[in-house]
């Protein structure tokens, strides 16, 4: 089996090729920065892996950008890929299709009847590319599309862990609140095992993942204790006192969640949860074998 990776310098994409890689599946990658790849033919591979994207910036990024990575060239090279007799094409989307924000005092769950009603550019270009790209399915050309949380792992940029293990160690205390209030998440190693047993029996269609276990803020903060070994102390009265201010957006930023209904993880015939979130924050903040 043969895949191409559209995305070089993209951290999924570089964690994927080394999982395929170890799988003994022969991988290739090129970058969108150049129209070289116009040139050259894709029939040689079995599966086309989307894995660039212009995701949120501090900086301010003109719409016309987000379009042209997320919805224009994807689409030109899967037509490309049609053309040439490449059998799938995956396209890593995103959850921020869905547009919802964070809330409190009650979660966001996404379910079979949530519709994609996007707010962000990221999200709406996400969307848009996932539509275009619909109107070259056919019987011989399967598309699928990832519509992945929060993915974390060993040296991810803009780590959403990293950012819970530093609040966490700045705290003598952790507030005992909205304990029920999951976030979503993803470990890089399950979406690296899912994408390759997508590629592997073909799976088209929207797929939904998530890691089998969802934390809380509060389950989150309490477990990055542990792993940077640190004594734990919790306060449900502090916990009270900051309750007070659920309304302002840095609380519900931290303490808020957006899941998917376990319904939209599961895909029949395949099991892609191959680390434990435990194992996965070990890895993120300490870093495996496969890291070197």
């Amino acid at each position: 089996m043969r895949v191409l990776i559209i995305g070089r310098n993209s951290y999924i994409a570089q964690r994927l090729k080394k999982f395929l890689s170890l799988k003994g599946i022969n991988v290739d990658m090129i970058s969108v920065r150049d129209d070289a790849w116009k040139k050259e033919s894709f029939s040689i591979f079995d599966a086309v892996i989307y894995c660039a994207g212009i995701v949120h910036s501090k900086g301010l990024i003109e719409q016309s950008l987000y379009r042209l990575v997320n919805v224009e060239i994807p689409f030109e090279m899967a037509q490309k890929s049609k053309d040439d007799g490449v059998k799938q094409f995956v396209y890593l989307s995103s959850m921020a299709v869905y547009g919802l924000d964070k809330r409190l005092p009650q979660e966001q769950v996404i379910t079979v009847a949530t519709e994609c009603m996007p707010k962000s550019l990221y999200g709406k270009s996400k969307l848009e590319g996932e539509r275009k790209l619909e109107s070259l399915k056919s019987p011989a050309f399967t598309l699928t599309f990832v519509r992945p949380p929060n993915v974390y792992g060993h040296n991810c940029k803009g780590n959403y862990i990293r950012l819970f293990s530093k609040l966490s160690n700045m705290m003598l205390l952790i507030p005992i609140l909205y304990t029920d209030v999951r976030q979503g998440m993803i470990f890089i190693d399950n979406l690296t095992e899912l994408l390759y047993q997508l590629i592997k029996c073909k799976i088209g269609g929207v797929i939904t993942p998530q890691d089998q276990k969802v934390l809380s803020s509060y389950e989150l903060m309490c477990l990055m204790r542990s792993v940077n070994q640190r004594s734990l102390r919790t306060s449900k009265l502090l916990g009270n006192i900051l309750k007070l201010f659920s309304k302002l957006s840095i609380m519900k930023k931290i303490y808020g969640g957006i899941l998917y209904d376990e319904k939209l993880t599961s895909i029949p015939g395949i099991d892609y949860h191959v680390v434990g979130v435990d194992e996965g924050l070990n890895y993120t903040l300490r870093g495996d074998v496969n890291d070197v």
